[in-house]
């Protein structure tokens, strides 16, 4: 879309920040998701 728009620093920097993001929010999903030993 900005790529069209002929603002393809715009574009770049919003596949970095959609890519940073991506990839915070599946760290925290398996971080939250994983079992953890009871110990009894």
């Amino acid at each position: 879309e900005f790529y069209v728009l002929q603002a393809p620093d715009v574009a770049i920097a919003e596949a970095g920040v959609g890519a940073g993001l991506t990839t915070a929010m599946y760290l925290l999903a398996i971080k939250n998701t994983t079992d953890e030993e009871v110990v009894e």
